[in-house]
């Protein structure tokens, strides 16, 4: 595992301990230039929904300097996002 996907992993585990159950994050894969994360959880029916999203880049960006931009965002079901962030920097 090479130092990127630590990052994005531990920034998952960070974004989990702190918003489960409302929202969860799971890495489905990283890459030099996006990362894609699963989330799941009843976020989605409450206010600020970008917001709970932009948390990760967030957790990312405190851990390591790197900046995300939401990319896109699929909805999976009513629960359920996959969204796929630009790694700007």
């Amino acid at each position: 595992m090479n130092s990127l996907e630590k990052i994005v992993k531990e920034a998952a585990e960070r974004y989990n301990k702190y918003r489960f159950p409302e929202a969860s994050a799971k890495v489905l894969s990283v890459n030099e230039k996006s990362i894609n994360i699963l989330f799941e959880g009843p976020f989605a029916a409450s206010c600020c929904f970008y917001d709970w999203i932009e948390d990760y880049a967030r957790e990312v960006m405190e851990l390591s300097g790197l900046k995300l931009k939401v990319e896109s965002i699929e909805q999976i079901d009513s629960e359920k996002f996959k969204v796929k962030f630009k790694i700007e920097s």
